[in-house]
């Protein structure tokens, strides 16, 4: 066993350096945002690692395997979804047609409305 780690631990200290990325650069070859997913996976052990100085280090070949998996998808459609949200509650706010057409689209009375017109909750949709 011993034997076998150290015959590790020399294969790992031959890989290029060129071979291995930060998870800054693996998250931007998987063309997603977040290396903290990177950091993640490595500690689920979805992925694999090996240290560098202090670094952790990806190998090319760990991008290569996982870049068509469902996970990789599922955190860029989050990435997207997360774009196409941004301006939601932005100092901006909406736009007069905007709200009309969220207006438009919302069942019910707002409470405000209820009240000038003298209704009650049991009115509510």
């Amino acid at each position: 066993m011993a034997e076998t780690v150290r015959q590790l631990d020399k294969a790992l200290d031959q890989i290029s350096p060129a071979r291995l990325l930060s998870s800054v650069e693996a998250a931007e070859a998987l063309g997603i945002r977040s290396p903290a997913a990177i950091l993640g996976w490595r500690r689920t052990g979805y992925i694999t690692s090996v240290e560098r100085d202090g670094r952790t280090m990806i190998p090319v070949s760990e991008i290569e395997r996982i870049q068509g998996s469902d996970q990789v998808h599922m955190i860029r459609a989050l990435d997207d979804l997360h774009d196409q949200t941004a301006g939601l509650g932005s100092d901006e706010g909406m736009t007069d047609e905007e709200m009309e057409m969220l207006h438009q689209t919302r069942p019910g009375r707002l409470p405000w409305e209820r009240a000038e017109r003298g209704l009650g909750t049991e009115d509510c949709v």
